[in-house]
């Protein structure tokens, strides 16, 4: 077996780099759980793997909103706002909650739908 995604990012890094490359998905949302049991910098792996995954995009003629929520406070051994700031470097979307993180991606799919008359349901699964 593999580690949790929490702890081993592979897997997810993986999948990021996939749907980059898919032009139905509208944009990638990733949640980062700090704490002890996390990786213990989450940010330092996904930035550049946001990065990558960005260009990528750019480089079919389209942008990758990539949402990120980041859960966890400063006192946790990898500290709140150095990985939101991390990861906003990268050309992440912050946001303060699960809740906003879905309503901003689930904004920018309706919008791609409706922009290519794609079905909106084939957007949010990654073209699935």
């Amino acid at each position: 077996g593999r580690p949790h995604p929490m702890i081993d990012y592979g897997v997810r890094i993986e999948r990021l780099l996939k749907e980059a490359g898919d032009p139905t998905v509208a944009c990638v949302v990733l949640d980062v759980v700090l704490g002890y049991g996390s990786h213990p910098n989450p940010a330092k792996v996904l930035a550049p793997a946001i990065r990558r995954a960005k260009t990528a995009a750019r480089g079919q003629g389209r942008e990758l909103p990539v949402i990120c929520f980041v859960c966890g406070t400063d006192a946790d051994p990898q500290p709140l706002e150095t990985q939101k700031a991390m990861l906003a470097d990268a050309g992440a979307e912050i946001f303060g909650s699960s809740t906003g993180a879905a309503h901003a991606a689930q904004a920018i799919a309706s919008r791609m739908a409706a922009d290519d008359n794609v079905s909106a349901r084939r957007v949010m699964q990654g073209g699935e």
